[in-house]
């Protein structure tokens, strides 16, 4: 028998885990079949003929973020399938629960204002994960919505959905 088809512990064998059964492959696929329905979801944004659009047509971004998303997922498949881990695992900490409804608080902020968005989730997670030093939390809740905002708007010539701060810019 090959080390990859045992795993050994405390100097006992347990059975190999089944495929289905590998936390790398259900995660995975639970990737893949959310990939495919946004990509779905792309399909169905309005067409603008290239010659009217100067920046990205509005299903390139999108699809490019899906093709990264499957490439990571596919290195996630073959470095968890090359390296088992160890069994069992400890439950995830708090701060991982946290973080996750900061992400849904975002969505609910993004109504308003994508960019106050922005600046609501980065500041959280700054102060949620443990940095106290307020000028970076500041510069990092005020910087990097403006790097965002500027890097699409004047170098990938993408607008925004008008919201509270981008109506104050655009008009």
């Amino acid at each position: 028998m090959s080390d990859h088809d045992v795993t050994q512990r405390s100097g006992e064998f347990a059975p190999p885990v089944p495929l289905w059964r590998r936390d790398e492959i259900r995660i995975a696929v639970a990737i893949l079949v959310f990939s495919g329905w946004v990509f779905w979801m792309t399909t169905t944004f309005a067409r603008v003929p290239p010659r009217l659009s100067p920046g990205l047509m509005p299903h390139e971004f999108p699809q490019f973020l899906l093709y990264v998303l499957l490439g990571l997922t596919a290195l996630m498949v073959v470095q968890g399938l090359a390296h088992p881990a160890e069994r069992p695992r400890t439950p995830l900490p708090w701060v991982t629960w946290v973080s996750a409804v900061i992400v849904v608080l975002f969505l609910a902020v993004m109504e308003i204002d994508l960019f106050l968005a922005f600046a609501v989730f980065f500041i959280a997670l700054a102060l949620l994960w443990g940095e106290r030093r307020w000028q970076w939390v500041v510069a990092v809740g005020v910087v990097m919505p403006a790097i965002i905002f500027f890097g699409f708007d004047h170098i990938l010539e993408v607008r925004f959905p008008r919201g509270l701060l981008t109506s104050l810019y655009y008009d």
